[in-house]
């Protein structure tokens, strides 16, 4: 059964009405919505998407069944709005889908976190790539997390009136715990991770290691009696074990793709010492040396060498954290709302001959 809300807040006969879609319920103060608020009369539609897997399948199977049912139910009320924002970017290919194969010419749709890995090729990924690509002909504007990811999209699915274009993520600042030191290092997430070289890189090594992932990202993997596996881990069990960490790592798998930003800004605003693989799909929100420490993908000894040293320097250690700190203040969750309500606002004047709302800087 589909668990989904629609909330309403105050309306505004000035401003323009936009349906935010989401895979998670929002927290009734929630900042983001706020911002929004400046510009639109907002409407928040939402699915309770289950977030633990056991396999890449029952994954699929289960995220793509809620997406398309929601976004199906999404599509029923858009008759309603002058603009739709996906947070998630399925939800909002499946409203494009429908709104292009229907003929609906409004509302404006903007989509987030479009994450399209390259997979080899089969009768899914046709699919799947058709289905991506006759969507997109129906969205003015795809939000994406890094530089890299807005160029490689444009030069993959580029169709002359989608326009590409990044826009920093955002976390919530005010809700870290304060941070301790209980001697372990930690890694978590579970898109585009590579344990492999990080349980490799800490075989042998005296000092505890935990790992919160799902069970397919480790399943195939030989644990040394040093590391610790937690499944199922999200927001505040997965925050304490990161407000932990002694040093936290984040190992990604493919060096180009975007992932790993979430766990890397929270980490930073826990003050904590990163290690992270080298990538332009984290460069955006790095200065290596100076608020993180990159190593070369998929290389043990250079992970190990890191490791090595940070734990042999407490100094070391405090410097990077406290960097850290000071620069994910720039990635609030309320600049990150106040850049895509810009964004929207200037998208839905190309339409409209409006005045442009007032600009509330977060």
């Amino acid at each position: 059964m589909i668990e989904s809300k629609v909330e309403r807040y105050s309306v505004n006969v000035l401003k323009k009405k936009l349906l935010v879609l989401m895979d998670w319920a929002p927290p009734e103060d929630w900042v983001f919505k706020k911002q929004l608020e400046h510009y639109f009369d907002t409407d928040i539609f939402f699915d309770n998407t289950k977030k633990g897997y056991n396999s890449t399948l029952e994954k699929i199977v289960a995220l793509w069944r809620s997406y398309v049912l929601t976004g199906y139910s999404a599509f029923l009320k858009i008759r309603n709005y002058d603009l739709v924002y996906a947070w998630h970017a399925v939800m909002g290919l499946v409203v494009a889908f429908l709104c292009r194969f229907f003929h609906a010419k409004r509302p404006k749709i903007v989509i987030a976190q479009l994450i399209i890995p390259k997979r080899p090729a089969s009768l899914n990924q046709y699919l799947r790539e058709a289905f991506i690509r006759y969507a997109l002909k129906r969205v003015d504007t795809v939000i994406v997390y890094s530089t890299i990811e807005a160029e490689q999209f444009e030069k993959r699915y580029g169709n002359g009136s989608t326009l590409f274009t990044f826009l920093p993520l955002g976390i919530e600042l005010s809700n870290h715990r304060p941070a301790s030191d209980e001697h372990y290092i930690f890694s978590g997430g579970r898109s585009n991770r590579d344990y492999a070289t990080l349980v490799k890189a800490v075989t042998g090594l005296n000092f505890k290691v935990k790992i919160a992932a799902q069970r397919f990202n480790v399943s195939e993997l030989a644990l040394p009696e040093n590391v610790e596996t937690y499944f199922d881990v999200y927001g505040e069990s997965f925050s304490r074990l990161l407000a932990g960490a002694t040093i936290v790592v984040i190992p990604l798998e493919r060096a180009d793709e975007s992932s790993g930003q979430l766990v890397l800004l929270n980490a930073m605003a826990f003050g904590k010492p990163i290690i992270i693989t080298r990538s332009r799909g984290v460069e955006d929100y790095i200065r290596d040396g100076e608020n993180v420490i990159t190593v070369p993908r998929q290389n043990m000894f250079a992970l190990r060498t890191e490791l090595d040293n940070l734990l042999n320097s407490p100094e070391e250690r405090r410097r990077l954290g406290v960097y850290a700190k000071e620069s994910v203040k720039s990635f609030s969750i309320a600049k990150q709302a106040e850049r895509v309500a810009r964004l929207l606002d200037r998208s839905i004047e190309e339409n409209y001959d409006l005045p442009r709302m007032t600009l509330h800087e977060p």
